[in-house]
């Protein structure tokens, strides 16, 4: 696993680890994902507890692509965040998709792991609010 640094500054969390570049996330208060974003699925590269969203470039580089705005990370304090971190790399980023995924494929031995985690997250995903 990586080690990360954090720390809360003026309204911020400070995230960096060691060769990687620092990122400033704006701490939001409560469970609301805001309209525009989503769980940014960047895996254990954030700190226990912390939830990262983003927002993609309007414009992006070729079709599939999904660059993200780094100027307007968001982070929420939520229980769970890891759990919902490690669904989001399978693309399991919003509690429609969990749900829909869990509903699609429960009982398929080939999705077992994916759906592991899916059902991991979607506890924690239904104390958020998605906008």
């Amino acid at each position: 696993m990586s080690k990360v640094e954090s720390r809360v500054e003026n309204g911020y969390l400070i995230v960096s680890e060691r060769g990687h570049p620092t990122h400033r996330f704006e701490i939001l208060e409560g469970n609301a994902i805001p309209l525009g974003y989503e769980v940014w699925s960047i895996g254990n590269h954030m700190p226990d507890g912390w939830l990262p969203l983003c927002r993609l470039c309007q414009v992006q580089p070729f079709e599939g692509a999904t660059n993200i705005e780094v100027d307007t990370l968001k982070a929420i304090r939520c229980e769970g965040a890891q759990m919902i971190l490690s669904a989001s790399v399978s693309d399991i980023d919003t509690l429609e998709k969990a749900e829909r995924f869990i509903k699609k494929y429960d009982g398929n031995p080939k999705k077992q792991y994916e759906l592991k985690k899916a059902k991991a997250a979607l506890p924690y995903m239904r104390q958020l609010k998605w906008n």
